[in-house]
């Protein structure tokens, strides 16, 4: 059977809300580890991943990633089909 993995897209330079995902929720957590540890819910999901653009400016979500268990991916900043590939 087929892995089926889910793939969430973040970086810090969003043009309409910068930083969106570091943003605090009340149950303590970040808008990006609740979308993770969510994602980890989904019963036919046995991977999820946290694609980020390459560069240092991205590094912090490296620690989203690990907090949740999920595995992380650096790809280019402008071809986001580059990173789900």
């Amino acid at each position: 059977m087929p892995t089926a993995a889910v793939i969430v897209q973040q970086r810090l330079r969003n043009t309409r809300l910068p930083c969106k995902g570091r943003l605090m929720l009340p149950n303590g957590r970040s808008v990006t580890e609740e979308v993770l540890v969510r994602c980890h819910q989904i019963p036919s999901a046995d991977l999820v991943v946290l694609a980020v653009p390459e560069g240092t400016d991205d590094d912090l979500w490296e620690h989203e990633a690990q907090v949740t268990g999920s595995r992380f991916f650096r790809g280019p900043e402008l071809d986001v089909l580059k990173r789900y590939r």
